[in-house]
């Protein structure tokens, strides 16, 4: 697990910022890599994403602002952010919202919460690629 280093953002658009260049390798599927538009993020068609510092990324709503769901709602943000690129398919909106559970989990998010978690990402998340 690679920690990360990040900030609370003044800036009101966003809640952190990213202190270093991480990196995290997705089991998804990826469209165009090239599509990307956004030059903090770089992912390759082994799932290979990198995330620049710098980047900006909310916690995610669905987590309820949990400090374990950090490093979880980065890699999500990020993952939703390119599929609203359509560098990643549609279609892998399920397994985006399956890592973030997963992630969390690994960071400290209790068992119990992932149910609530998952369902309300789903409910109230950017699962569709749109913010």
């Amino acid at each position: 697990m690679q920690a990360i280093e990040y900030s609370n953002n003044p800036n009101a658009k966003v809640d952190y910022q990213l202190e270093q260049d991480f990196s995290f390798t997705a089991d998804i599927h990826v469209n165009a890599p090239d599509n990307n538009s956004n030059p903090a993020l770089k992912i390759n068609r082994r799932g290979q994403l990198t995330i620049q510092k710098g980047y900006g990324f909310n916690n995610t709503r669905a987590t309820f602002g949990a400090k374990s769901t950090v490093r979880a709602s980065l890699i999500y943000n990020a993952l939703c952010e390119l599929m609203a690129q359509s560098v990643i398919p549609k279609d892998q909106k399920d397994k985006i919202n399956e890592i973030l559970v997963r992630i969390a989990m690994e960071d400290g998010l209790l068992p119990l919460m992932s149910i609530p978690v998952f369902w309300a990402q789903q409910l109230l998340g950017r699962n569709d690629g749109q913010s």
